[in-house]
């Protein structure tokens, strides 16, 4: 089924299409909002190939955080915020480690995961779990900087012989493709290729469809991503496919379309209007505002509020939250 939804988010692909078509088969949701914060989270996966055409996504696990309150600089607020995240990240790479375990038919991919660095040093077999993370988005550019600045927030020991924290973490930040002339996957498939991470870590913006959604989101895959999937400037995706490494996938949605919100704020006068009138007009819209994307006016604030949020909760991670 073919959708004109310009988001990111697979809940809100789902909330559309099911107001459209009712209920989704091999779409299955669950959702939890915590009384006392107003926090909420879905769980969504798509369990077979007739929800993926659905709703465009491909099967797995796509679960969203809605705090709506996390720009508020409340500290023990989103001192909540970052344990749920860590949370779910920590369950998530659990859960594609064994996933890997099994495509791999069995054997165990960490047992051989030392990481050469160029200056001769190797990572301790005692730090079994490493991880990459990614810092997708163009850092000049206020409202796609997320990644790069939740990279620059990292605790990194990956070069670090005798450190004990159990996890190892190392991190890139690979630009965008009209600054390098390569495509971002391909220079995270090179870099995976020589340090053999556990599990990549890609943080990126995103686009929204609901204007409430924007800044106070966080989206959690387990099926990686692809960059500028939700404003039409899609590139290779970064994911176990294309790497060959498990790849988490965080976002946040930053922009919304233009044409979007026009289409909210009209849709209830033009009630009255022929269907061909009503095509019409949207499509004057379309051709002026097609490439126009909306952020929110306090988005410098608010984006180094959330990578904090993102920072804090990997920093977090504990080996023994995560087991494969």
């Amino acid at each position: 089924m073919q959708n004109n939804i310009r988001t990111d988010l697979a809940v809100e692909l789902n909330e559309e299409i099911s107001r459209k078509a009712g209920r989704l088969k091999g779409i299955i949701v669950n959702q939890h909002k915590d009384k006392d914060t107003g926090i909420e989270v879905t769980s969504l996966k798509v369990t077979n190939k007739a929800g993926e055409r659905m709703i465009g996504k491909p099967m797995g696990t796509y679960i969203t955080i809605e705090a709506r309150k996390i720009n508020e600089m409340n500290e023990d607020y989103n001192n909540n915020v970052t344990e749920i995240l860590k949370n779910y990240i920590s369950e998530l790479i659990g859960e594609l480690l064994k996933n890997k375990k099994v495509k791999d038919n069995g054997k165990d991919s960490r047992q051989d995961n030392k990481i050469p660095f160029s200056g001769g040093k190797n990572i301790s077999s005692k730090r079994p779990i490493s991880l990459l993370v990614a810092g997708l988005g163009n850092r000049d550019i206020t409202s796609d900087s997320l990644g790069p600045l939740v990279a620059k927030n990292l605790y990194i020991n990956g070069h670090i012989d005798n450190d004990d924290t159990g996890l190892c973490v190392c991190s890139i930040i690979p630009g965008v493709m009209g600054d390098t002339g390569m495509e971002t996957a391909d220079i995270i498939k090179g870099i995976a290729k020589q340090i053999n991470p556990s599990v990549i870590i890609a943080i990126d913006a995103l686009a929204a469809r609901n204007i409430e959604r924007l800044n106070t989101t966080i989206q959690l895959s387990d099926m990686g991503i692809n960059p500028g999937s939700g404003v039409g400037n899609h590139r290779v995706g970064i994911n176990y496919e294309n790497i060959g490494i498990p790849v988490l996938a965080i976002g946040v949605p930053t922009v919304i379309d233009a044409l979007t919100i026009v289409t909210d704020l009209v849709s209830p006068l033009i009630g009255d209007c022929s269907a061909d009138e009503i095509a019409a007009f949207f499509s004057g819209i379309d051709n002026n505002m097609k490439d126009m994307y909306v952020t929110p006016k306090a988005i410098d604030q608010d984006i180094k509020n959330i990578s904090v949020i993102i920072s804090s909760a990997i920093n977090n991670l504990e080996q023994a939250g995560i087991s494969g």
